[in-house]
């Protein structure tokens, strides 16, 4: 079994080598890493309140930011990945094929979250080259005077990572049941819009995964987790906690419906 779910995981990256869902989450990243460089750059200082090491500003930030915006990049890489199966219509040839229906569901499932995660690879790397040229064309903000402090921005990425998981659970399912494209993708937008205006003012953001990664933004951003109702649960934080829930009740969800789907 194992080796039929290693051979479906790489049979999902070889159809999506020249797909666009592997360019957004190649560039995703990068793109927001470039719009905050120009950002800094074009306003030629970090404002007052400048800790002694700016590193730790500038990733603060930069982490806040790619947290409210990462949203809109999981969903399209979520959906684009099962809508693939949905152009093509190909389902049908897929869960004929010899062999259990959750060695398509779970190893794509794992695709997509090897792509997300590619996204927070590839923004904390563009990020550091950021900060390194804009020490470069901005010398007075003295970041090449200083050692960034790698360990704050895995970590912050990190939180970031477990709590967009929800929302790929979320999505994933979604994205099974429409086969349409605008359908989960409208569906995504607006949960994604609605977490700006419901975080830290309504309590119904807490069953929201779309929710997730901005309440771990404005929280961990701020300093100050009480103030929009985050709890620390050991390492991670009560939204993390409810992104996994959130991840592995749609995934058994998906796959209790996928494995009972009549093929015509």
């Amino acid at each position: 079994m194992i080796r039929t779910w290693v051979d479906s995981y790489c049979a999902e990256w070889m159809k999506l080598r020249r797909m666009p869902v592997a360019w957004i989450s190649g560039l995703s990243g990068v793109l927001i890493a470039g719009f905050l460089f120009f950002v800094f750059a074009f306003k030629g200082d970090m404002g007052s309140n400048v800790p002694s090491n700016p590193w730790d500003g500038f990733f603060a930030l930069s982490i806040t930011v790619f947290g409210m915006l990462i949203g809109p990049f999981i969903i399209l890489v979520t959906h684009g990945v099962v809508h693939l199966e949905h152009q093509t219509s190909s389902w049908k040839s897929l869960y004929t094929l010899p062999f259990d229906r959750a060695a398509i569901f779970f190893p794509k499932s794992a695709v997509i979250l090897t792509l997300v995660l590619s996204i927070y690879v590839v923004f904390g790397l563009s990020i550091l080259l950021s900060g390194l040229l804009l020490g470069i064309v901005v010398p007075s903000f003295g970041f090449l005077k200083y050692v960034p402090e790698f360990s704050f921005l895995f970590n912050r990425l990190a939180h970031l990572f477990f709590a967009g998981v929800g929302m790929i659970g979320l999505q994933y399912w979604i994205s099974f049941r429409w086969d349409n494209y605008l359908v989960p993708i409208s569906i995504g937008f607006i949960g994604y819009l609605a977490s700006m205006f419901t975080v830290g003012k309504s309590d119904f953001a807490f069953i929201i995964p779309y929710c997730y990664p901005v309440f771990i933004s404005l929280g961990l951003g701020s300093g100050d987790i009480g103030r929009i109702g985050l709890e620390w649960w050991g390492a991670l934080t009560n939204i993390e906690g409810y992104s996994f829930l959130a991840f592995l009740l749609f995934l058994a969800t998906g796959y209790h419906q996928e494995s009972r789907k009549e093929i015509r």
